[in-house]
């Protein structure tokens, strides 16, 4: 997550929608708890088809969610997405022109074009950077892919 804390769209970012990270993903927990309190972390929880975005109130407020076990904020849902200014992105696999491959869920498909003004940031593995992905239509690109500190 050093990477993310470089860019300057994180720096003078207010409102950060970001995820609470599965055991096979970036690890997101750390960067969560130390950014809480600085600025306003909002994290993703899972309302049937769609993606609720959930204020981040400290991690004795989580719960555990029905989608993959992932635990989920219980603060108050944002009503106005416009007001995030960076999006941090999970995925399986990113391209260096911000196609990104998810879990198939298209939650965060449905999701990222509600945050109108928001920088886009994938963060990834190094081995989770490919040169091609298959895409669709409904695919939302990101501005970026970021893995170990480098910016890609």
């Amino acid at each position: 997550m050093a990477g993310v804390e470089k860019l300057p769209q994180f720096q003078k970012a207010e409102n950060v929608f970001v995820y609470w990270s599965l055991p096979d993903e970036v690890f997101t927990h750390d960067f969560i708890k130390r950014w809480h309190g600085k600025k306003r972390i909002f994290l993703p929880v899972v309302k049937g088809k769609q993606l609720e975005i959930r204020e981040f109130t400290g991690e004795k407020n989580m719960k555990t969610g029905p989608s993959f076990g992932i635990q989920e904020p219980t603060g108050e849902i944002l009503s106005n997405p416009e007001e995030i200014d960076i999006a941090i992105v999970p995925g399986l696999a990113f391209t260096k022109h911000g196609a990104r491959l998810g879990r198939g869920g298209g939650f965060y498909d449905k999701t990222l074009p509600l945050l109108t003004k928001a920088f886009k940031a994938g963060v990834a593995f190094p081995f989770q950077i490919v040169s091609n992905l298959p895409t669709s239509g409904n695919d939302v690109y990101l501005d970026i892919a970021v893995t170990d500190g480098h910016i890609k």
